[in-house]
């Protein structure tokens, strides 16, 4: 594939939206996560409180590069659904954030990112035939889902 400068831009301008609503995320929750998320018993597996920081810049960084991808291949039907739906998950996505760490709604957090585990699952499926790099970035994401998926259930469980 030959990389145009039009590529290059349109990839930079998708890591720095998501690199930005990342941001946002945790400008939204800090007072939260100073206060109300300290006072809660969370599970033995919970990362260190910087950990959460570095590991979504990470996976924006990787959820950019996957939607980067589907944008870029030829016009079809598939492509159309798949980028529906990855917005669709997206602001599933942002929405966890208010919904866990501002309104305290940790049982609609839980059912959440339940909504947003087997949309996961539905684009990664979605996404391999289209290109299977996109596919392979987005895998941890999905993985990771999983895993905050149990931190969420633990403090639903144990609070």
């Amino acid at each position: 594939m030959n990389i145009t400068r039009k590529d290059i831009l349109s990839l930079a301008a998708f890591v720095l939206f998501f690199q930005i609503m990342g941001g946002l995320m945790g400008l939204v929750t800090s007072h939260d996560i100073d206060g109300w998320y300290r006072t809660l018993n969370r599970s033995p597996l919970n990362p260190p409180e910087a950990a959460f920081g570095i590991v979504w810049t990470i996976l924006y960084l990787l959820l950019s590069l996957s939607l980067w991808k589907v944008w870029s291949a030829p016009a079809s039907r598939q492509r159309v659904l798949i980028l529906s739906l990855f917005v669709f998950h997206m602001l599933l996505n942002w929405a966890w954030t208010p919904v866990f760490f501002t309104l305290h709604a940790v049982l609609l957090a839980l059912i959440v990112i339940a909504v947003m585990i087997a949309t996961a699952a539905i684009l990664g499926w979605m996404i391999r035939p289209l290109s299977r790099a996109a596919a392979l970035v987005f895998a941890p994401y999905a993985a990771w889902l999983c895993f905050a998926a149990h931190l969420t259930y633990y403090i639903f469980a144990h609070n």
